[in-house]
């Protein structure tokens, strides 16, 4: 994926920490030419980042490049995790009733 020759530039209302651009699919990433603002997040990619910057940070398999990175860490929503806990216990109880966790 190449991604470049452009700026994206957020509103000044949103909040550049909580931004995220998300390549989870991408195997290669070539930035170049390009202001952004937010994160980049492309686990499974090998980045080429030259000649650009970003406001916020990125997360890759592999990165090489020239370009600037000011540090912005990203910041994910809150959750309410007693939700998640709930499901899941509920969840693992009923399987277990059936026989199926033992």
């Amino acid at each position: 994926m190449v991604f470049g020759n452009t700026n994206i530039v957020l509103s000044s209302s949103v909040v550049l920490e909580k931004v995220l651009f998300n390549f989870y699919q991408a195997t290669s990433l070539n930035i170049y030419a390009v202001s952004v603002s937010g994160s980049i997040l492309a686990p499974q990619a090998a980045v080429q980042f030259d000649d650009g910057n970003i406001d916020g940070s990125i997360a890759s398999a592999s990165f090489n490049g020239t370009g600037e990175i000011h540090l912005h860490p990203y910041i994910p929503p809150a959750c309410n995790c007693s939700a998640y806990v709930s499901v899941s216990l509920a969840l693992s109880c009923s399987l277990s009733t059936l026989g199926h966790i033992h």
